[in-house]
């Protein structure tokens, strides 16, 4: 006689796994959103290194797939490769639609400090980025109204914190002493 299953309780047993190993509810039913990888992809996706993400760069600004690779000195097959393997892009006729949503760890200057945030996407970074080249234009120049931009801006932590762009002109002179040209040294990708 044949076992009778308890759906319910499989799919349940099926999220608490998905939990433990932290990913979301649309990679353990086994449809990934854009910019997700497959779950069963997760312990054997390649790591990108720095070559990979400039050829992914390249090609987020609208750079044929083989050129992005060729200047980056990376194997058009393993540009392909790594793209479909994370589920970062997709084809649109004959041009390529990059999702990156991989964690970055960006230096904010925010509420007088320094921070290290980690943030989802590559937007959110670019934003981190726009901000630190604001604050440090105004610090060159000594033109307070280049800060009129980040006036209630932010960016929002993977934990859902908000950490808004520090404004106050005399905070940004105490924290220049301080971290030097930290972006280039803090600024990280991973996956």
């Amino acid at each position: 006689m044949a076992r009778v299953r308890d759906y319910k309780a499989e799919y349940r047993r099926r999220m608490e796994r998905a939990d433990e190993r932290g990913l979301t509810r649309s990679q353990a039913r086994g449809h990934p959103k854009r910019g997700e990888p497959l779950a069963s992809n997760i312990g054997r996706l390649p790591k990108a290194d720095d070559a990979l993400n400039m050829a992914i760069s390249r090609m987020r600004r609208g750079e044929a797939l083989s050129r992005a690779a060729k200047t980056a000195k990376v194997s058009p097959k393993r540009l392909r490769r790594y793209l479909n393997l994370h589920n970062m892009a997709t084809r649109q006729g004959r041009t390529w639609r990059i999702y990156d949503e991989r964690m970055r760890q960006v230096p904010i200057r925010s509420k007088g400090a320094l921070k290290k945030i980690t943030v989802k996407g590559a937007k959110a970074a670019a934003k981190a980025g726009g901000a630190w080249d604001a604050q440090g234009r105004m610090l060159a120049t000594h033109d307070t109204d280049r800060l009129g931009a980040l006036q209630g801006e932010g960016l929002t932590d993977i934990h859902g914190q908000f950490h808004p762009f520090e404004t106050d002109p005399n905070t940004l002179y105490q924290l220049a002493d301080m971290d030097g040209d930290a972006f280039r040294e803090l600024y990280q990708i991973f996956g």
